[in-house]
């Protein structure tokens, strides 16, 4: 069995529809294929010859909180059912791997459909959002003091000046693109609406049935009183529906504050990220404290990232060698879940996921490596 793995360009693009169609719409492809995003990769995987599996890797701006990192979004992920089992797949998602980090990224981002198939590539889970379903009369009862206005999905990039200072807050989000917001949009626009001028909240809404369920697509806020007023705004849309579904971040403000009977939260799109680029994801990092610490990074599948490396920090940046011990050893998924801010350092040398050979050392990455939401508020 020969494999091979091609970058298809948009004019070679007919197999690649191919592979995709059968798997997630059970047809052949129909009508003009999607034009590919700024920066998009396609991949497509052959066993002597044949079409056989494919995926796609859009180009994306992860923050955690003030420092922004190159990521490819993996997505599309597909194999033909004949090539099921055979490994294709996996070689594609570790010929990806290398692609991705020699295209400069030092991370990527997935929704597995089974987070153990995943893993076995370095992937690990890192954040996910709550699903809030709550029956519309069990919203507290909070009154709109500011002006809430609707917003032309052709402006919708304008609520960046929201969106931007709330992903701060976290890691994992994508900082978009006026590309991204259109995307964002789907095939069907939602009615949006945002909460004061300057806006400090917005949400948007789909309701398919007069006494149903209202969907909020997505919500955010720049300030706690423009939440507070984007659920005001919220319970009188749903004045004529039974059930308000929407997601928040891990630290929920609405699970803190508003919980009540009836309202149930479940986890919602866990996502997985990896590091590609060890040395170069721990350079982009920053802190206020100084330190030193050593550490090695067991990567199967980009062995380049291992080192062991000397790592130091402070206000003015950070610098990474190579030295010849390492005091802090773990593998890749948990340095992937460190970096990102959750399951912390901390959190993970505590589920004894890191080999620890000096405290001082874990005290001192842990200033480096402090614990963040994780959350991602793009599907892809």
């Amino acid at each position: 069995m020969k494999v091979t793995y091609e970058d298809v360009g948009f004019g070679q693009i007919g197999d690649w529809r191919e592979v995709v169609n059968w798997v997630y719409n059970q047809h052949g492809p129909v009508g003009e294929p999607d034009p590919f995003r700024t920066g998009e990769k396609r991949y497509l995987a052959r066993v002597d010859g044949e079409a056989a599996a494919a995926c796609r890797i859009f180009d994306y701006t992860v923050a955690r909180k003030d420092v922004d990192f190159s990521c490819g979004g993996v997505a599309s992920v597909a194999t033909l059912v004949p090539h099921r089992a055979t490994g294709v797949a996996g070689g594609l998602m570790r010929e990806t791997l290398r692609r991705m980090r020699e295209n400069g990224q030092v991370l990527a981002a997935l929704y597995a459909y089974k987070e153990s198939y995943y893993r076995r590539f370095g992937y690990e889970f890192c954040g996910w959002r709550w699903q809030i379903k709550c029956p519309q009369h069990r919203m507290p009862d909070l009154r709109c003091d500011l002006p809430a206005r609707r917003v032309d999905p052709a402006e919708v990039a304008s609520l960046a000046s929201v969106y931007t200072p709330f992903i701060r807050g976290f890691s994992g989000c994508n900082l978009r693109t006026e590309e991204d917001w259109r995307d964002r949009m789907g095939l069907r626009p939602p009615v949006i609406y945002a909460l004061g001028e300057p806006a400090e909240a917005y949400f948007w809404a789909s309701m398919e049935a007069f006494w149903g369920e209202a969907s909020i697509g997505e919500i955010a806020w720049s300030t706690a009183r423009g939440y507070r007023n984007a659920l005001a705004l919220m319970r009188s849309l749903a004045s004529n529906q039974s059930t308000l579904v929407w997601n928040e971040p891990p630290e929920s403000p609405f699970l803190a504050t508003y919980l009540d009977e009836g309202v149930s939260p479940t986890m919602s799109r866990p996502s997985m990220f990896r590091v590609l680029d060890v040395p170069g994801a721990l350079r982009r990092l920053r802190s206020a404290a100084e330190g030193t610490f050593t550490m090695l990074v067991a990567d199967a599948e980009l062995p380049e990232n291992a080192g062991p490396w000397r790592v130091s920090f402070g206000a003015n940046g950070t610098t990474v060698e190579p030295a010849e011990e390492a005091n802090l050893r773990m593998h890749i998924g948990p340095f992937t879940q460190a970096l990102m801010g959750s399951p912390s350092l901390r959190e993970c040398a505590a589920h004894g996921l890191v080999e620890v050979l000096s405290l001082a050392e874990l005290e001192a990455a842990c200033h480096l490596l402090g614990p963040v939401q994780v959350v991602c508020m793009d599907f892809f």
